[in-house]
C-alpha cells in the first residue's frame, strides 16, 4: 500500500492510477479542507477534487474538515454518499484520524532538557517572572500580530504585570523568498520593537523575539518553564505546539494552554482555555487568567489534556489509518485515472492565486511539476528500462540458438570421424 501525505501531492493518487498503481493508495490532509464557497473560488477545482478521488481512502484531521469535503463531492459533482463516495475511478472513503504525539517520549525529553545549560539560563534571567511562550513558523496562518497585540493590550490594561511576566516569541523563519512572508516577518519585527519600546525597563523587557529554530529537546525544556502555552493561529489542521506544550508539563505545577477554537487541537483538548484568535482583549485576558489560575484547577485541566493525548498518540494515528486503508474496498482502478491537462495547463495561476495562499497553499507551481515530473520521468525510465532488456533477451535467445546449432553439427561431425564428443 501507498500512503501520502499533505496538499502538495493532492494529485498525486491520480498520476499513480494513470502509471498502472492498483495498490491501495492512501492520502492524509495535515491542513485545513474549506469550506464549499471558498474552494469553489479556485481555479479548475472540479479537476483538483476529482484527481484526489483516486485515491482509496482520504483523511482529515477533523471532522469538520471531512464534513466540508463531503459537502463538496455532493454539491458540486453530484455525488452522494457521507463517508463513501463511488466514481467512474472506485470507490474513495472518507475518515477522521487526529494526528497525534509521542507522549511519553516527549514528557521524558522534556524531564531531561529541563537541566540543559540554555534552559537553566532562561530560568536565571527571568529573575522570578513568570514565562509565556509561544513557538511558530513565521507565517500569516499563525496569527502572529494579533498574538503580540493581545500582550500589548495584556500589559496596558494590567500595568502590575510589568515585570512579572515575559513572552518568549520563537519565530522560525519560513519561505522568506516570497513576498508576503518577508513583509509578515518585517511587520512583526515593527511590532516588537514598538511594543518593547513602550513597555521596556532598563532592566526587563516585555517580549524575547527570535528567529530561528531550536530542537526537539530544547524546545521541550522551554515549554517546561513557561506558565501559560500561546497557541493562537488564525486556523491550522491540528498544530503540534499545543500537545508538545502539554506533555512537557511537570504533572505537580503544570502551566496553562492557551489554545485558538481554530486550531484543529481544540476539538480534542477542550480543557484548555479556548480563545478566539482575532478578539485580541479575550486573548489578554486568557493570557492573564492563565497567569493566575490556582495549581489545582491548573493539575486538573492538564490532567485532563493529558489522558486525551495518551488515547490518540502518534502510534494510534497510524494505526488506524493503516488498518482503515486496509480494509477498504478493493476496486480495480488500473489505468484509471481523469484528464488533468486542463488542470495542469491553469496549475501555475491556482497555486499562485490569492486564494489559495488564503488556504495554506503556498508551494509554486513549480514544486508542484517538479514533483510530478519526476514520477514521469521514473515511469519513462522504467519503459525504457523494459525495451532494453526485451531487446537482451532476444539477442540472448538467438545467441543461444546458434550456439546450440554449433554444438548440434559439431556432435554429428564427430560421430562420422568415430571421435567422442560431449557438451
Amino acid at each position: 500500500m501507498f500512503w501520502i501525505h499533505d496538499y502538495h501531492y493532492l494529485t498525486l493518487g491520480s498520476e499513480l492510477r494513470g502509471l498502472g498503481i492498483d495498490h491501495p493508495v492512501g492520502f492524509f490532509l495535515h491542513t485545513p479542507f474549506p469550506v464549499r464557497n471558498t474552494m469553489v473560488s479556485l481555479p479548475h477545482h472540479r479537476e483538483l477534487v476529482r484527481a484526489m478521488l483516486c485515491y482509496d481512502l482520504i483523511g482529515f484531521q477533523t471532522e469538520e474538515d471531512a464534513a466540508n469535503f463531503a459537502d463538496y463531492l455532493q454539491q458540486e459533482l453530484g455525488l452522494t454518499g457521507t463517508d463513501s463516495f463511488a466514481t467512474p475511478h472506485g470507490v474513495t472513503r472518507l475518515g477522521t484520524f487526529p494526528i497525534g504525539i509521542d507522549v511519553e517520549s516527549f514528557a521524558e525529553r522534556a524531564v531531561k532538557s529541563a537541566a540543559r545549560p540554555e534552559v537553566s539560563r532562561l530560568r536565571s534571567s527571568l529573575q522570578g517572572a513568570r514565562l509565556v511562550i509561544g513557538v511558530d513558523r513565521v507565517d500569516y496562518s499563525k496569527g502572529l500580530p494579533n498574538r503580540l497585540r493581545a500582550f500589548d493590550r495584556m500589559l496596558q490594561f494590567q500595568p502590575a504585570l510589568k515585570r512579572a511576566v515575559t513572552l518568549l516569541q520563537i519565530a522560525v523563519p519560513s519561505r522568506a523568498k516570497i513576498d508576503a512572508y518577508r513583509q509578515l516577518q518585517e511587520e512583526l519585527a515593527a511590532l516588537v520593537g514598538d511594543i518593547n519600546g513602550r513597555h521596556s525597563e532598563v532592566d526587563w523587557v516585555p517580549i524575547r523575539y527570535l528567529n530561528k529554530g531550536f530542537s526537539q529537546a530544547k524546545l521541550a525544556g522551554l515549554y517546561r518553564t513557561a506558565r501559560v502555552g500561546l497557541v493562537t493561529p488564525l486556523n491550522d489542521g491540528m498544530n503540534l505546539v499545543a500537545k508538545e506544550y502539554v506533555a512537557a508539563q511537570n504533572p505537580l505545577d503544570p502551566g496553562v494552554l492557551v489554545l485558538s477554537k481554530f486550531a484543529g487541537a481544540a476539538r480534542q483538548l477542550d480543557s484548555a482555555l479556548l480563545v478566539n484568535p482575532h478578539d485580541i482583549d479575550a486573548v489578554a485576558r486568557a493570557i492573564s487568567n492563565g497567569l493566575g489560575m490556582p495549581n489545582e484547577e491548573r493539575r486538573e485541566r492538564w490532567g485532563a489534556m493529558m489522558e486525551t493525548l495518551k488515547s490518540s498518540s502518534l502510534k494510534v494515528w497510524m494505526d488506524d489509518f493503516v488498518s482503515a486503508l486496509a480494509v477498504c474496498p478493493r476496486t480495480s482502478r488500473f489505468g484509471l485515472a481523469p484528464d488533468l491537462s486542463v488542470f495542469s495547463t491553469g496549475c501555475e495561476n491556482m497555486f499562485s492565486s490569492a486564494k489559495f495562499r488564503d488556504l495554506g497553499q503556498q508551494n509554486s507551481a513549480a514544486a508542484f511539476d517538479q514533483k510530478i515530473g519526476a514520477v514521469t520521468e521514473r515511469r519513462i525510465r522504467r519503459e525504457l528500462c523494459a525495451q532494453r532488456a526485451e531487446k537482451l533477451r532476444s539477442e540472448r535467445d538467438r545467441h543461444l540458438r546458434t550456439l546450440e546449432g554449433c554444438f548440434v553439427d559439431t556432435e554429428r561431425a564427430a560421430r562420422m570421424s568415430g571421435s567422442r564428443f560431449a557438451y
